[in-house]
This record gives structure tokens, sequence and C-alpha cells, in this order.
């Protein structure tokens, strides 16, 4: 019997990347809360300042709603000479509704007269089951 997990998101694009990489694993079974037919996922405010805590909101905020075994991830870009910005508001950072682009423009401008390029991307993932977080951690450093 399969593993179901629920992946705390409402980006289709996202989940098909989840499911491919899922499908490694023979004894999972990687679900989208949209195909549950129980309604529509609720937002989930990332007000927590770090990767961990907006993804344990996510996952706890899905697993309550579904009561199946979540998971949800967060991830932002970290710049050296921007002291980590923009950080766990990479997403956000020309403002609440911007746009991927809006948000590299901004990046890019705050950039523009600095020699250091360095920056990694940071990625993490947890998972809940109703009792305990199981989380994962993973960073890529680089220039931009």
């Amino acid at each position: 019997m399969k593993r179901k997990l629920v992946f705390a998101s409402t980006n289709r694009g996202k989940f098909e990347e989840v499911r491919t990489i899922a499908a490694e694993f023979p004894k999972l079974e990687v679900l989208f809360p949209a195909d549950l037919g129980i309604g529509v996922l609720p937002d989930v405010e990332e007000v927590e300042d770090s990767y961990e805590g907006n993804a344990r909101l996510k996952a706890k905020s899905c697993f309550q709603w579904c009561q199946i075994d979540s998971f949800a991830d967060d991830a932002g870009i970290e710049v050296e000479t921007l002291n980590g910005r923009p950080g766990v508001r990479s997403a956000r950072y020309a403002g609440d509704h911007a746009t991927s682009e809006e948000n590299l423009s901004k990046l890019l401008s705050e950039l523009k007269n600095s020699d250091n390029r360095a920056a990694k991307f940071v990625s993490v993932i947890v998972a809940f089951d109703g009792k305990s977080f199981i989380q994962a951690r993973g960073e890529l450093k680089g220039k931009i």
C-alpha cells in the first residue's frame, strides 16, 4: 500500500515537479489539494522569519484541512552583499503581489553597483503527520 502525502500548495506547476521526483519512490503517492474533492486549500500567511517556520505553518495547516499527512516547502535566495536579503521574503521582495520579474528587477537594481554577487538558494521541505514534523534543508551557493 502506498503512503499518501498531500503537497501543501495550490501551484500546479510546482506540484508536477514534485510528483515527477516522487515517482522515484514507489511506496509514495503525492496528492494535489485540488484533487481531493474537499474544497480549496486555505491560504496561509507566511509570517515566520525562517523557511522552516513558514513551511511548518503550511504543512500543519494542510494537515488540519484534509487530515492526511502533508508536506510543504519554502525557499528563497540570500545575497551576501545584501545581508541575506531577500531571504524568506523572496517571493514578495518587490511587494506582496509582485511578479517574479518585478522581484528580480528590484534585486538586480540593488546589486548594480556591487562587485560581490555571492548568493545562495535555500530550500526547505517540512512534513507533518498530525503529531510531529520532519524537515530537510538544502542550499546551493553561487553568484548572481
